[in-house]
């Protein structure tokens, strides 16, 4: 669930266009979920190799008085697996997302991102 409408070939309308069921404010490159007590949730698309390849999410939890409580890294390519692209010249492509590409995905496109936003989104829970 998506509490803004966000543009397509954006940052934030990449982001925001995930199978997300959660509650979620997207700005830029990051997420932010805030839960009743202050603590927020912050969901930043990460690269991990190169400046404009993006390989996941990094998802924070924070305590505003205290700083970070945890945090952890959704990789696509461990969550994503079937493909909805039919291109066959590069079948072992991992999904990733280049910004040079409109912000969209690079080569795998995947079937559904339900997957990632379900682990992204339970990780997030155990801290409600």
């Amino acid at each position: 669930m998506n509490t803004k409408k966000v543009e397509k070939g954006t940052k934030a309308g990449f982001c925001g266009s995930l199978e997300w069921k959660l509650k979620l404010q997207w700005l830029d490159l990051t997420g932010f979920h805030t839960f009743k007590d202050g603590r927020v949730a912050r969901i930043e698309l990460e690269t991990r190799r190169s400046g404009d390849t993006y390989e996941g999410f990094l998802v924070t939890i924070l305590n505003p008085k205290e700083g970070v409580v945890d945090r952890k890294f959704f990789a696509f390519a461990d969550y994503l697996s079937e493909r909805s692209d039919n291109r066959t010249d590069m079948p072992d492509q991992k999904f990733v997302v280049i910004s040079y590409v409109a912000w969209d995905w690079h080569v795998a496109v995947p079937t559904t991102t339900r997957p990632l936003c379900e682990a992204v989104e339970a990780y997030i829970k155990l801290f409600s």
